[in-house]
């Protein structure tokens, strides 16, 4: 195998370079999913990692890396300088090994990425891919230093040569070229194109309006088109995740959706207590990072935006440990939550938008008229005293203010 071929040469290149960012990123994610608590090692991430949309751009610089990786793959089988390494009478044991090691993880690497990027994980679990991800990256670091280290060591640090000097006069293969670039751009469009193929859904217009009362047997929804939408990283889910079917159709005047997911339980967790110092909203003892899992209740957001990956491109996590935000990069995103005790009981869902005007929490998050879809507390935070109460003991959780329960 000649090493030194520019193909080779500029490729590894690139990769340093799309390594080095996705490394940048990877840090700040692997701190806000995974890292708690106070310690040096945590200050060392938070001092080298970037901050901002590193998700959507770490997913962006993954998807780069997996198309240099398959141009990379298809130019050594191709050229027959993969088969060749092994062969090859000068080159020893060590050095087949690492190169078959670094191919190996690196492959690894592409593939866990790109099903983590694009939610293909469930197959195999989220959880699982995700190790394997971190696993693979971690020993190809460690070999990708040692191959560097090595590799100067061998050519008497001689980086010039390496990068520079043999370039000239050296071949290239034109048809090789094309091939392993055809095969590059399949694999970096391809997870978005099926992505979003599977996952468009088309609101049709009908000749008829719905009645909102959540009933799937109803016979407007009959032959209405669905689609369905995994989700991840929920809290009490079986393995975190559930899958969403949803429908839509549409009159001309209003547009219906329908949302159904499998849920094994019901939370309406969420709700006041009389304590000594007067009532308060229940809560955990220990805070969580990522929110009240245990005294909380079902819910579901939407959102509408211009952006193809819409929510990850929205999501900014901060220089300080453990934050994250949303806002947009001057676009404007529509959401709506629901939420079985906050909002349901007065049949609507919170209306808000996401933009790039940030509030003193660094957020970009609003509500729209609470009118026309939002929520009150259900507690004078003065007086320490709820709005309204159940008028019998035993009607604690589901409140409905439009009956003459409360």
């Amino acid at each position: 195998m000649n090493r030194y071929a520019p193909v080779f040469r500029i490729v590894h290149l690139l990769m340093m370079v799309a390594g080095t960012l996705l490394l940048l990123t990877g840090l700040k994610l692997l701190r806000f999913n995974w890292i708690d608590g106070e310690s040096w090692r945590i200050d060392i991430i938070d001092l080298l990692s970037l901050s901002g949309a590193v998700l959507s751009e770490h997913i962006e610089i993954g998807s780069y890396l997996a198309a240099l990786a398959a141009f990379y793959f298809t130019y050594l089988v191709l050229s027959r300088c993969f088969w060749r390494m092994f062969s090859d009478a000068d080159s020893n044991r060590l050095q087949k090994t690492l190169f078959l090691a670094l191919n190996v993880l690196l492959a690894l690497t592409c593939i866990t990425g790109v099903s983590l990027g694009y939610d293909y994980s469930l197959v195999f679990g989220y959880e699982t891919v995700v190790v394997v991800h971190l696993v693979s990256v971690s020993f190809l670091i460690l070999l990708s230093v040692f191959h560097v280290i090595r590799t100067l060591v061998l050519a008497g640090l001689g980086i010039n040569d390496l990068f520079f000097d043999r370039l000239i006069g050296r071949k290239l293969k034109p048809l090789l070229l094309l091939i392993s670039g055809i095969v590059a751009l399949v694999v970096y469009t391809a997870p978005d194109y099926v992505s979003m193929q599977s996952r468009t859904l088309i609101c049709r217009a009908q000749n008829r309006s719905v009645f909102v009362d959540g009933k799937l047997s109803d016979i407007e929804w009959m032959g209405v088109d669905q689609i369905t939408v995994p989700l991840q990283h929920g809290a009490n889910f079986d393995n975190g995740g559930t899958e969403v079917k949803v429908r839509a159709l549409r009159d001309r005047r209003i547009v219906y959706f329908l949302f159904q997911w499998s849920d094994a339980t019901r939370s309406l967790n969420k709700h006041l207590v009389k304590t000594k110092r007067g009532w308060v909203l229940i809560e955990s003892e220990e805070d969580s990072r990522t929110g009240e899992t245990i005294y909380s209740e079902d819910q579901l957001s939407v959102t509408f935006h211009r952006q193809p990956r819409g929510c990850v491109a929205n999501c900014h996590l901060l220089p300080i440990p453990g934050m994250g935000r949303h806002y947009t990069d001057g676009d404007t995103t529509e959401f709506w939550s629901w939420r079985a005790v906050t909002s349901n009981p007065a049949s609507q869902a919170i209306d808000g938008y996401w933009d790039s005007d940030l509030d003193a929490r660094a957020s970009g998050i609003h509500t729209e008229n609470r009118a026309g879809g939002g929520f009150r507390l259900n507690l004078d935070q003065q007086w320490r005293q709820p709005y309204f109460l159940p008028s019998y003991f035993y009607v604690r959780d589901w409140i409905n203010i439009m009956t003459e329960s409360y």
